[in-house]
């Protein structure tokens, strides 16, 4: 038996995380940046996750709150 971690996210796959920020603004400027689409996520260890696409689907369907 596995435990989630803090990077675990519910299904128990740990997601492709970008960057890490405790700053709205600096994930913004970050996401602004990537060279692919990307979208933030309030993470489980408080910090706002910035993920591709593809692992916001992920993120959504378990539950992530996706900020805007």
């Amino acid at each position: 038996m596995t435990r989630k971690t803090n990077t675990q996210n519910a299904t128990g796959n740990n997601p492709h995380i970008l960057g890490r920020f405790s700053s709205p603004a600096l994930a913004a400027s970050f996401s602004a940046r990537t060279l692919k689409a990307s979208r933030q996520f309030m993470g489980d260890d408080e910090k706002i996750w910035v993920v591709t696409m593809a692992e916001g689907e992920r993120l959504l369907a378990d539950g992530y709150e996706e900020l805007r």
